[in-house]
């Protein structure tokens, strides 16, 4: 099933949310796309990758592994979630970065599993966006 994002919860919220982050001293990039479901059900996908800086670096031709410290994830009505792990993995690859734009455009897919050890195959997810 192809997923789009395109649910804005309100107040404020975006469909397609993206962002950089200093915590503690390391640094994060996260990407999440809001949509609905079956039964109108919250589906969110996204990728948390660690150790990215897009604003002192270029990106383009970077790949990086998702598995327990950089994470793929899929939610279901924020209380199923689905993760990579270190035997369900994935990649997130930059395929285009200006900086001086701030455009940012890449591609990734990954398995993750959940609690019940249920899992959710992600394939063909694409992003081009300006942060």
């Amino acid at each position: 099933v192809e997923l789009v994002p395109r649910l804005t919860i309100s107040p404020g919220a975006n469909s397609l949310d993206f962002g950089y982050e200093s915590y503690n001293g390391e640094e994060y990039l996260y990407l999440k796309f809001n949509n609905r479901g079956p039964e109108n059900s919250l589906l969110v996908v996204g990728v948390v990758v660690k150790n990215v800086n897009p604003f002192e670096n270029n990106l383009t031709g970077t790949l990086y592994d998702l598995n327990n410290d950089s994470t793929g994830t899929y939610t279901i009505m924020l209380l199923d979630e689905f993760s990579t792990n270190l035997d369900y993995i994935g990649e997130f690859e930059i395929v285009y970065h200006n900086q001086q734009e701030r455009i940012l455009a890449g591609k990734f897919w990954y398995d993750a599993v959940n609690a019940e050890n249920e899992v959710r195959e992600i394939r063909n997810g694409e992003f081009d966006l300006k942060y």
